[in-house]
């Protein structure tokens, strides 16, 4: 039973604590199924799925050697297997809880038969399995596992009840599909281990690459009294000018981490660790700060952001009031909600509009932000220039070439045609015209509760083309709004905007495809990743990192679909 009064953590066993990557290859070259890499004396590197599409090219052969690497792996080489990068060290931290006097269970829950279905030598997967993880330290005092709190299912359907008859509070798997069920117990914290970045986003569910960040989301608020002097996120106590009680992340993406942040006379504020990247000059910290400070001064803007409260630069930190509320994506947009968006939208055009020149002046443009259509047309170009120099032998190289020349390209080319029925493509929306905001607005980042919605991430804020922030919202593919909600927002939006800036429907009209080509371009990104090692294969196989064909043809598929709303001429009528 679990232990009383903590939380329950359950963790999946294969390619979330253990690794078999190298140990396929090396196999696949030993049982003579593969060539040996050169030059001699190298490694060779596939992911799984990668390398299964190798075999399987073969032909029935091929798969029969496929079937029987997963039942080497499984069972007699599986000593040879290794521990995900990090996981010695979550051990060692659940140890340290422990003896601090922490109380919570941990489980194992794995997907795996006892054999092979297809193929077997005999070998016992689940003894195969428990050996390892005793061998690698699972059982030792101090961890609180044993050998009862590890549990095989032969189906996910299996795994996932097992899951909820253990009342897990907390689970990290390495697939997608496993939280994906419909049975997939409510109120559990989802944790995606997703090391390569490439997982396609789920609502409610966090993705983290390393696990020295699935230790921090599993262990999070664990240390009892005793122990509050662990780390368990950024000090926030200097820039809070009193020491804190609590520090939990409640979000962590690729360049921030927030924290509900509690001090120790019961004060709670955001705090929000911003990552700078060497390859991504832009301040997000300035940004979002000076658009907060400019927006909760603002009587009709205050009620739906947060006030900024203090920040240290130097170290990426700053310190934010907090909101309460759930993600609005997670759950089906209402009318009430486009006419919230439209209000907060009405109230930073009248802010725009009434701001002094020298302020206005020391805004910079939005992210993306094209004041003309040369300045689109350049955007699609270099994005669209990337893609076509993804090679045809790539993974799904040639299918990506053939939409792109057959379906996008004649598109784009037409779309651009008819923009220029604009006048000078080169001429740019004056300022007056201009608005100010958050560049990737929508339900996706913005926060539910009774009180209504308020709205996060600005990072990215300055003066941008209504046009744009309409089809941005209309055509996102985090929201995917219904037809009516999108005329309702849409119809909105034109009345607000276009009295000031009688062009605005014609320009968003004419524009709406452009910007959905740009969204197919976006989505199409997941070919311009993962080009290393791991993507590189001698032997002919197309696809050589884990997983790439599954994302790249989902990816293939959004695309087509964006591109038909490029197409269609419902998806604009309501701009006209």
């Amino acid at each position: 039973m679990p232990d009383s009064f903590g939380p329950v953590i359950g963790l999946d066993l294969d390619n979330t604590l253990v690794g078999y990557d190298e140990l396929l290859c090396d196999l696949a070259v030993s049982e003579g199924y593969l060539p040996p890499p050169a030059p001699p004396g190298s490694s060779l590197f596939l992911g799984k799925r990668a390398l299964r599409d190798c075999l399987r090219a073969k032909g029935e052969h091929g798969e029969q050697e496929w079937r029987k690497l997963q039942a080497l792996i499984y069972g007699a080489h599986m000593p040879r297997a290794r521990l995900m990068p990090g996981v010695a060290e979550f051990l060692e931290r659940v140890r340290a809880l422990r003896a601090a006097g922490a109380r919570f269970s941990l489980y194992i829950v794995s997907h795996k038969t006892r054999q092979a279905n297809n193929y077997s030598d005999g070998a016992d997967f689940h003894q195969a399995a428990m050996d390892f993880l005793s061998a690698k330290g699972f059982f030792e005092p101090g961890t609180g596992l044993h050998p009862g709190h590890v549990f095989f299912e032969p189906t996910r359907e299996a795994k996932v009840a097992r899951i909820a008859a253990l009342g897990c509070t907390r689970f990290v798997d390495d697939l997608e599909e496993t939280f994906a069920e419909p049975t997939f117990p409510a109120g559990v914290a989802r944790i995606l281990f997703d090391p390569a970045d490439d997982a396609a986003a789920q609502p409610g569910v966090t993705r983290l690459g390393t696990w020295a960040e699935v230790a921090d989301a599993l262990l999070e608020g664990l240390a009892p009294a005793a122990s509050e002097g662990q780390d368990q996120g950024p000090d926030f106590a200097a820039l809070a000018d009193e020491a804190i009680a609590s520090c939990q992340r409640i979000y962590g993406g690729r360049n921030s981490r927030v924290y509900r942040v509690q001090t120790a006379s019961g004060r709670v504020f955001a705090g929000k660790h911003y990552h700078q990247h060497q390859d991504d000059p832009r301040d997000r910290l300035g940004a979002e700060w000076r658009a907060l400070a400019l927006l909760s001064a603002d009587a009709r803007l205050a009620p739906f952001v947060a006030r900024p409260v203090a920040q240290e630069p130097g170290q990426g930190l700053a310190l934010y009031s907090f909101l309460s509320g759930a993600q609005a994506s997670t759950t089906p947009a209402t009318q009430g909600d486009m006419d919230a968006c439209l209000e907060f939208l009405d109230a930073l055009r009248g802010l725009s509009c009434n701001l002094a020149a020298d302020v206005a002046e020391r805004i910079p443009p939005a992210s993306e932000a094209c004041f003309s259509l040369s300045a689109l047309a350049t955007n699609l170009r270099a994005r669209l220039d990337a893609l076509q120099d993804v090679p045809r032998e790539a993974c799904l190289g040639a299918e990506l070439s053939q939409f792109l020349a057959a379906e996008l390209i004649p598109l784009l080319d037409t779309s651009l045609t008819r923009a220029a029925q604009l006048g000078d493509p080169a001429q740019e929306l004056p300022q007056r015209c201009r608005t100010l905001s958050p560049s990737d607005f929508g339900l996706h980042n913005a926060l539910r509760s009774e009180a209504g919605l308020c709205f996060v991430d600005f990072e990215y804020f300055g003066w941008d083309d209504p046009a744009k922030t309409l089809c941005d919202f209309l055509l996102h593919p985090a929201m995917d709004l219904p037809q009516d909600l999108r005329q309702r927002f849409a119809s909105g939006f034109l009345s607000r905007f276009a009295g000031a800036d009688c062009g605005l429907p014609r320009r968003a009209a004419t524009v709406y495809p452009l910007y959905a080509i740009k969204w197919c371009l976006i989505l199409l990104n997941e070919f311009l990743r993962g080009a290393d090692a791991r993507r590189v294969f001698a032997a002919g196989a197309a696809c050589a990192a884990d997983d790439a064909r599954a994302r790249r043809e989902a990816q293939l598929a959004k695309a087509r679909a964006m591109l038909n709303k490029a197409r269609t001429t419902h998806a604009a009528d309501c701009l006209r």
